[in-house]
């Protein structure tokens, strides 16, 4: 197989919850418990569609990838239905990867793509991750995990952790307000990290959601990037151009399809959805022909 060989329209099913009220209401008293991962969050949808813009995808191929505080995992299934060599889906719930794991069943990913839980303190929750992998990885993905401003710390603490050096950290954020001291926090590490942002506004994404600001990091972990990240950090930064070029642009948008029901163990009944995300041509520059997604 080769990069060549990732497919323009990307299907992903996902497994998640159908009755959230049910849900939030067995979460509701129970300390350290919420269900913030049983949502599809417009934030991972814009990460996914960046992800599978045909230019990019050639190249997260053949790459490792972890994404944390992965939720619904969309970001890291999408880079292994882009040809990642190894992808490790994180979270802090145990709910949350069990719907991972079930995810990547129902997307027929096999061996290349695992969940685990990861505490971004403890030391051997990140060996086990580092495990699942093989190791450091090529690439670390995460959407709106910022949602917090005490998450920054943390996450900076987490990067040269997960990330190989020369490694590169995508970060998206929805512009949340107490998000936006990242970048001013990471290059105050100096050497550890490079970091570049980018804004965008007013974007409609694939579910036809409107996201009134949206912010890009693109972290290089330990120094000079790699030659496979150096490129796929140059592809990013194309992408997102497009992206900031044709906000507000959803003439061509989709639905989410239902396809079919299965029990997991957590409270409410589960769905199966569809998620979308078609490109045009690679000669485009990364640019969208159409999609669908959805909760």
């Amino acid at each position: 197989a080769d990069a060549s060989q990732v497919p323009p329209i990307l299907v992903l099913r996902l497994q998640h919850v159908a009755d959230p009220g049910a849900l939030q209401r067995s979460t509701q008293g129970r300390r350290f418990k919420c269900d913030l991962w049983a949502s599809v969050w417009t934030a991972s949808v814009v990460l996914a569609e960046l992800l599978s813009a045909p230019a990019v995808a050639r190249e997260v191929f053949g790459l490792s990838v972890v994404e944390v505080g992965a939720g619904a995992a969309v970001c890291s299934l999408t880079a292994a239905l882009c040809g990642a060599e190894c992808v490790v889906a994180t979270d802090g719930s145990d709910e949350a990867v069990a719907l991972a794991e079930m995810s990547g069943k129902l997307n027929a990913l096999g061996p290349k793509f695992a969940a685990r839980v990861l505490d971004w303190f403890d030391a051997d929750s990140v060996a086990a991750a580092l495990a699942a992998g093989g190791g450091l990885f090529d690439l670390l993905v995460a959407s709106d995990v910022l949602f917090l401003g005490t998450n920054i710390d943390p996450l900076l603490q987490i990067l040269p952790q997960l990330v190989a050096p020369g490694g590169l950290a995508v970060i998206l954020d929805p512009g949340r307000p107490c998000a936006d001291g990242f970048a001013e926090r990471a290059r105050e590490q100096g050497r550890h990290f490079s970091v570049s942002t980018r804004e965008a506004f007013d974007v409609v994404v694939s579910d036809s959601a409107l996201l009134k600001r949206v912010v890009l990091h693109l972290v290089q972990v330990g120094g000079a990037p790699s030659p496979k990240t150096h490129a796929l950090e140059a592809e990013l930064l194309r992408a997102w151009s497009w992206l900031e070029k044709h906000r507000q642009d959803a003439s061509s948008q989709g639905t989410p399809e239902v396809v079919g029901a299965r029990g997991v163990p957590v409270p409410g009944r589960q769905r199966q959805c569809v998620y979308k995300s078609t490109w045009g041509p690679a000669a485009a520059a990364g640019g969208r022909g159409g999609g669908g997604g959805g909760n």
